[in-house]
């Protein structure tokens, strides 16, 4: 089964999961994020460029407000940082929404222990 770009009946790593929600948030707040800004001089390319700027900066702060490390996290910051963009996500997705994405990454952190 693949989850974000995961194989998960392969090895997962902690890298691997960061990366997945990093993917996983870019998918959910993409479009979101390109509606707040003015894109009208911006090719497409750029604007994709600025999202995903926008969402690894995100993730990083997640990350630091959590006491985790972004390069090198383990399962339990990776845990406190999905919570922490889970309350985030909150502000933008129905709570069923939010828990199904938390699920899937959840699973994920779950294959570190094999």
């Amino acid at each position: 089964m693949e989850i974000y770009g995961v194989n998960t009946m392969g090895p997962v790593t902690p890298i691997m999961v960061r990366d997945a929600i990093l993917r996983c948030f870019t998918e959910a707040h993409r479009d979101g994020f390109l509606k707040t800004v003015d894109t009208s001089d911006l090719s497409k390319e750029e604007m994709d460029s600025a999202a995903k700027l926008h969402i690894e900066l995100l993730v990083k702060n997640a990350f630091s407000k959590t006491k985790g490390n972004y390069e090198r996290p383990d399962k339990e910051s990776l845990i406190r940082a999905t919570e922490y963009l889970a309350d985030y996500a909150k502000n933008f997705r129905t709570q069923d929404v939010v828990q199904a994405h938390v699920d899937k990454i959840m699973r994920l952190i779950d294959c570190l222990d094999q």
